[in-house]
């Protein structure tokens, strides 16, 4: 808005001087929303609003900074629904959405603030956890999280009962690595899956002797 302090009549070309600032400031101020959607699409997942994988990865690697810094413990949770393929066969890949979204949303009433969850892609998750203060603080998130999904699930297709795999790796080495945990939490995890649905595994030297294994 544009005021005087004493009655007066504004020319034409102060008005044509105004309605160019006013166009300028406009484009301005749309060109930094834009800006601002933009930057928030290329870091979360258009369906459930969470973060994507690679804010997460970032996530893990300021984790590690600050572990490298003052010992803050950091682990990584990846989580995949047991059998949810049957939900988008039977009915329909929009009533699967709808499941997701409202995992989505009881995952992020879990955890705490300071945690992260993002969507992988699928139904496929990941728990960035920072200063848990041992393992025993691990595996009850992941206890929390099955307790979470023990709960119906509502969506258009009516009430749904999920359980997990949930695959957990805790940053104990120097040379950890966002991509070293996020992927050995994984093997856990796909272990996990094959002992059976709502399981979870901790990576350890049987799961990396396993995986060193197939990779031979």
């Amino acid at each position: 808005s544009v005021f005087s302090a004493r009655p007066r009549r504004f020319s034409t070309d102060d008005v044509n001087f105004l309605v160019a600032v006013a166009n300028v400031l406009s484009a301005a101020v749309e060109r930094q929303r834009k800006e601002e959607a933009a930057r928030h699409a290329a870091l979360h997942d258009p369906l459930t609003g969470l973060s994507n994988r690679t804010l997460a990865l970032d996530r893990i690697d300021r984790a590690l900074a600050r572990r490298r810094r003052d010992g803050t413990g950091v682990a990584v949770l990846v989580l995949d629904l047991d059998r949810f393929k049957i939900i988008n066969d039977s009915l329909g890949h929009a009533a699967g959405d709808q499941v997701l979204v409202a995992l989505a949303s009881r995952l992020e009433e879990t955890l705490r603030q300071s945690d992260t969850i993002a969507r992988l892609g699928g139904d496929e998750f990941v728990l960035v956890c920072e200063g848990p203060d041992e393992v025993r603080n691990v595996i009850e998130l992941a206890e929390r999280i099955g307790a979470a999904l023990a709960r119906p699930l509502l969506s258009a297709g009516g009430e749904h009962f999920l359980t997990a795999s949930i695959g957990m790796a805790v940053a104990e080495r120097a040379e950890d690595t966002a991509a070293s945990l996020l992927r050995d939490a994984d093997a856990a995890m796909h272990r996990a899956k094959k002992l059976g649905p709502g399981r979870y595994e901790l990576f350890d030297a049987t799961v990396r002797a396993q995986v060193l294994s197939r990779l031979h």
